[in-house]
């Protein structure tokens, strides 16, 4: 299991803080030219789910769209990742 936390900071910039899973790079939050949020780890791009609400959401590959598409994700709850299938198929 992972464990990272982040939070939000006055200004709405999410803030990480904690402790990776060995071999696991750095997670660094942003968001897109159109204000969409993206999760990069490593060379990864991650967009979260547009069905996530509340306390729990799961990001996918960025290249999850391309056929045969990438199985790789990321499930975050109440600020912690809890789930990583950090297998990709490119």
């Amino acid at each position: 299991m992972v464990s990272k936390f982040f939070t939000w900071d006055s200004i709405g910039t999410i803030v990480i803080k904690g402790a990776v899973e060995p071999g696991l790079p750095e997670p660094h939050f942003s968001t897109t030219i159109n204000g969409r949020p993206v999760l990069q780890i490593g060379p990864y791009r991650y967009y979260r789910n547009n069905r996530s609400r509340g306390r729990k959401a799961t990001w996918f590959c960025a290249k999850n769209s391309n056929k045969p598409g990438c199985k790789a994700s990321i499930m975050i709850v109440d600020g912690t990742i809890v789930d990583a299938k950090n297998e990709h198929n490119h």
